[in-house]
């Protein structure tokens, strides 16, 4: 994140705007930082800001540079009150990054996948190598049940499912919490958390249901698919995101939360 020293600010406003726009991303998920901040890595990308007068008011425009300093793209922000720009109102240049945080990161997005797009190796034009662990947590043999039949799932969606983290795009972890609750039912709690090869977290499928202790106290069966099956179409769609394609439309996609009926499973699903 550039000082932006052409935007019509003072060095003290600008710095100031720099930290906001830095924040601002962040809390947009995009990993950002100020100029105060020493740079991580030499391939960073830089966000450029300028601002020009228009009908008495100051419009904000963001230019985004990639390592090599080539412009990949530029937004401008919206209008904001001359008066208010030009005395360094801090409210205003704090709400100013706010809204244009947004439109920067819909930018970014655009510009990564077009990237993608154009490099044959790209998770865009491949498909994704995933790593899932062994689940922990899970009475019976839930554990190596559902390990296996999520892995079984991926490979039927098209994913590459490999045996260790090297070299995986993506990390699918199973965590589960079983828990007596009234009624003498147990309360199942299944969180497949969901990770890029950095380790940042890309969210999770969660699947809540009450079910009698003899559902998953023994052999898991045909619930261990049922459950893999439901989440794995929601695991699918977040890949899918994150490789710049559209997710696929099937009935195998699920939401984050979707519940699975561990002590029914759907006649439709059958034990490979």
């Amino acid at each position: 994140m550039e000082t932006p020293a052409g935007a019509l600010l003072t060095d003290q406003a600008s710095a100031a705007y720099a930290v906001f726009l830095a924040r601002s991303l962040q809390d947009h998920e995009l990993p950002a930082f100020g100029p105060e901040a020493a740079r991580p890595h030499e391939a960073t990308w830089t966000l450029r800001t300028t601002a020009t007068q228009r009908q008495g008011k100051v419009v904000p425009s963001f230019e985004v540079l990639d390592p090599s300093g080539h412009d990949q793209g530029h937004t401008d922000g919206s209008p904001v009150s001359a008066q208010a720009w030009a005395s360094a109102d801090l409210d205003a240049l704090h709400a100013s990054a706010a809204e244009a945080a947004p439109r920067i990161v819909d930018l970014m997005n655009t510009i990564n996948a077009t990237r993608m797009q154009s490099d044959p190796n790209s998770l865009y034009n491949r498909p994704a190598r995933v790593f899932v662990p062994d689940v922990v947590g899970a009475p019976g043999d839930g554990n190596v049940s559902l390990t296996a039949q999520m892995r079984r799932a991926l490979v039927k969606l098209n994913e590459v499912v490999q045996d260790t983290a090297t070299g995986a795009d993506f990390t699918v972890a199973g965590h589960v919490a079983a828990v007596p609750i009234a009624g003498g039912m147990v309360r199942v709690e299944i969180r497949w958390l969901m990770s890029d090869a950095a380790g940042h977290d890309l969210g999770m499928v969660l699947q809540l249901n009450e079910v009698t202790p003899d559902s998953v106290n023994g052999y898991w069966a045909d619930v261990a698919v049922a459950v893999a099956t439901e989440a794995a179409g929601g695991v699918r769609d977040t890949f899918a995101r994150q490789s710049g394609r559209p997710a696929p439309k099937t009935a195998a996609s699920t939401q984050a939360g979707a519940p699975v009926d561990l002590s029914a499973p759907p006649a439709s699903v059958a034990t490979p």
